[in-house]
């Protein structure tokens, strides 16, 4: 499992499956497990997208969006995972505030304008808020990979894919 700077996923299935029979199985699990408002399947693309707060108490759950083509008797599905519009939203604006605080923090040490509770050093008055980016980062990262990797699981099973 790799972190990079934003979560996202990019696969390819191969299926022995025709394009008709990924969509009619895509469009039978949508109305299940995804939103059915949101997400589409149809001339050999498909965006499914998860539902807010429904099944699952994880907001990192990614949008799937795929293309599928024949490549000669299979079917090659090239699929993408991102996180939601709404959580990725949140999370720039959590990451960008952050790192904000700790940029001024970090210059009022520099000049000393930080002023010191007793005998404690000036250094410990910022710490709980150095980890604030870490934290994010790291909900995020492992909000969003546990999330893909049950949905790639899900996908290669309902289409009896196996990855490329």
């Amino acid at each position: 499992m790799r972190l990079p700077l934003w979560p996202g996923d990019r696969f390819e299935l191969v299926t022995s499956l025709s394009v008709s029979e990924i969509e009619r199985r895509l469009l039978a699990t949508v109305s299940r497990v995804w939103n059915v408002g949101g997400s589409q399947v149809g001339n050999g693309h498909f965006k499914l997208v998860p539902r807010f707060f429904m099944s699952k108490l994880n907001p990192f759950e990614p949008v799937v969006k795929g293309t599928m083509r024949r490549n000669g008797p299979d079917t090659l599905l090239v699929v993408r995972q991102e996180l939601p519009a709404y959580v990725g939203t949140f999370w720039r604006i959590w990451m960008s505030l952050a790192l904000l605080f700790n940029v001024s923090w970090l210059l009022a040490l520099l000049t000393g304008s930080v002023e010191r509770a007793s005998d404690t050093p000036s250094w410990t008055s910022g710490t709980f808020p150095m980890f604030m980016p870490v934290f994010g980062y790291l909900l995020a990262g492992v909000g969003f990979w546990a999330a893909a990797r049950h949905t790639k699981d899900d996908l290669s099973i309902t289409l009896s894919a196996t990855e490329r």
